[in-house]
């Protein structure tokens, strides 16, 4: 939560989450609707999980399904998602990650 308020504070517009959890956080879905209500919008990875569970939530990534983020999972050379890269709900689109 202290970062989140630290970029916004700072004047960020958006910010990056790479980290990934199984569980959910009322700690991050608060500090992700208070930057979002504030004019930041987060983009969290959708996580590694692709070979292991790959559609099941990976968090904070999940709360895109609440438009709380936006979920960002990799692709590869030939733009399809990456075989590591989890898809959990909501996930939103897929960026170069290979």
């Amino acid at each position: 939560m202290r970062a989140h308020r630290f970029a916004v504070s700072c004047g960020a517009r958006a910010m990056n989450i790479s980290f990934a959890g199984s569980s959910p956080s009322q700690l991050e879905h608060r500090a992700l609707l208070w930057a979002i209500t504030h004019g930041c919008v987060a983009v969290a990875a959708a996580g590694n999980r692709g070979f292991r569970g790959g559609d099941a939530p990976q968090y904070p990534a999940a709360y895109a399904n609440d438009g709380l983020c936006i979920q960002v999972g990799a692709s590869d050379a030939w733009d399809r998602r990456a075989v590591f890269s989890s898809y959990g709900p909501g996930l939103d689109l897929l960026a170069p990650g290979v």
